[in-house]
């Protein structure tokens, strides 16, 4: 198995993306996919222990070559990413696409890993917009409630969202786009429609429905880079340590990233608020 360094060609494309393109020499091919074999042996073996063939030749049977491609790639490809990535000094904000470009036998395989890293972007004064739009609300020395908290937020943010220029990378916007038609499919499923169902109702295609979420997906985008941004400027959360390959018993786990993004969000309206 590969200690985590692969041959790769990095390629620095517009709106901060990036790609890595990941030589698999072929000899590491078929050691990876004899170690796979081994270990699924083993774990047969275990399960079913009076097998009427070798476990070997079954398994073997069901992950044919080069069917098993997808194992082998996932074997070796994201910790050769992660040990490019820290060469590189490179910080995606979004998961990698993994599309295998030339998978053929006795020839190094090529692998494209794409993703992007955090827009560069500059808020100017926004503490200034905010305070005088604290000023111009009526609202310096309230009590923030609920309700006014949230009327607060959602001045505070509409005035740094549309003052604020972002060339969002097109892939994490389509991304975006997706979770939010995946939020759509579920409400939905919840009223006993399909999704065809739903576009059917409404008159549009899927092509349509995508499209017109553009600038909902656009401004969602907008508004968490912005709370990244103020949250890593103000040092309001502690961010989670890169991951290292192989793993640090040390370390500790991760954050998971829904209560990281919660958190922060409270540290930036908490922030935001106190100005």
């Amino acid at each position: 198995m590969t200690d985590g360094n692969l041959p790769y060609q990095l390629n620095r494309l517009p709106y901060n993306v990036f790609e890595m393109d990941f030589t698999i020499p072929y000899e590491e091919v078929l050691k990876t996919y004899q170690a796979i074999i081994q270990e699924k042996a083993v774990a047969l073996t275990q399960a079913i222990p009076n097998l009427s063939q070798p476990a070997e030749t079954l398994i073997t049977q069901t992950y044919s070559w080069p069917n098993i491609y997808n194992l082998i790639i996932s074997k070796l490809i994201p910790p050769a990413y992660q040990a490019a990535l820290k060469t590189e000094n490179i910080k995606p904000i979004m998961l990698p696409k993994i599309i295998p470009i030339k998978i053929a036998t006795n020839e190094p395989w090529l692998i494209k890993v794409t993703s992007c890293e955090t827009p560069q972007f500059d808020l100017g004064d926004y503490m200034g917009k905010v305070k005088q739009m604290k000023v111009e609300k009526n609202l310096t020395g309230t009590i923030f409630d609920n309700k006014v908290k949230g009327q607060f937020i959602n001045e505070a943010m509409g005035i740094l969202v549309s003052s604020t220029n972002i060339d969002i990378p097109p892939m994490l916007l389509a991304q975006q786009i997706d979770r939010l038609v995946e939020l759509e499919v579920y409400k939905q499923q919840q009223m006993r429609l399909t999704f065809d169902q739903y576009l059917k109702s409404i008159n549009k295609n899927f092509e349509q429905f995508r499209y017109e979420l553009i600038p909902a997906a656009t401004n969602l985008l907008k508004m968490e880079l912005i709370m990244i941004k103020i949250a890593k400027d103000q040092k309001l959360v502690e961010e989670p340590p890169e991951p290292s390959y192989p793993p640090d018993p040390n370390q500790p786990p991760p954050k998971d990233p829904v209560a990281l993004q919660q958190e922060r969000q409270q540290k930036v309206i908490e922030f935001l608020v106190s100005l």
